[in-house]
């Protein structure tokens, strides 16, 4: 079935990782230390990579009230996969 929504445009696996790790604000977190809501933010980084990365699509966008099949064709390299941008670096100390 060919792709009809203009949203449904091919992604490369680097921006599907791209949007995975983006900084996310969460509003009214509960601060198990303070005992209170307070703003926060979720970031997902890799502190190291196995030898053989396995990855696993998400084939449905959830929202409040309903979902969706989305039908994105997602282009990866077959070998050769940066991930470099995506682990975290280590901090030096001053």
């Amino acid at each position: 079935k060919a792709n009809t929504r203009l949203n449904d445009q091919p992604l490369t696996l680097e921006k599907c990782i791209d949007i995975f790790t983006q900084e996310e604000k969460i509003s009214e977190a509960y601060c198990s230390k303070c005992k209170c809501h307070r703003n926060a933010s979720l970031k997902t980084e890799f502190w190291r990579l196995p030898p053989i990365l396995v990855v696993h699509l998400k084939r449905f966008q959830f929202t409040t009230y309903s979902r969706r099949k989305l039908h994105n064709l997602v282009v990866f390299p077959v070998d050769k996969l940066d991930m470099s941008p995506y682990v975290v670096r280590e901090r030096t100390s001053t």
